[in-house]
């Protein structure tokens, strides 16, 4: 799985943080966790490199790119 590319998992009920593992993701270049009910930091500098759109409807987020 190091070699995916696109995610999408927007829409989806999704509670929590988000994995530190998805920052190992290096070949990602397309990401969409939007309107779920995700919380905490964005992990890793991988993750900070997405548009604040890929995280949009999840008030509980924080960090880069949304801060």
């Amino acid at each position: 799985m190091r070699n995916l590319e696109s995610l999408d998992l927007s829409v989806n009920q999704l509670s929590g943080s988000i994995p530190q593992s998805l920052s190992q993701l290096s070949f990602l270049s397309y990401l969409n966790l939007s309107f779920n009910h995700l919380s905490g930091r964005i992990p890793g500098p991988q993750l900070s490199t997405f548009k604040g759109d890929s995280y949009s409807g999840n008030n509980g987020l924080c960090g880069t790119p949304l801060s």
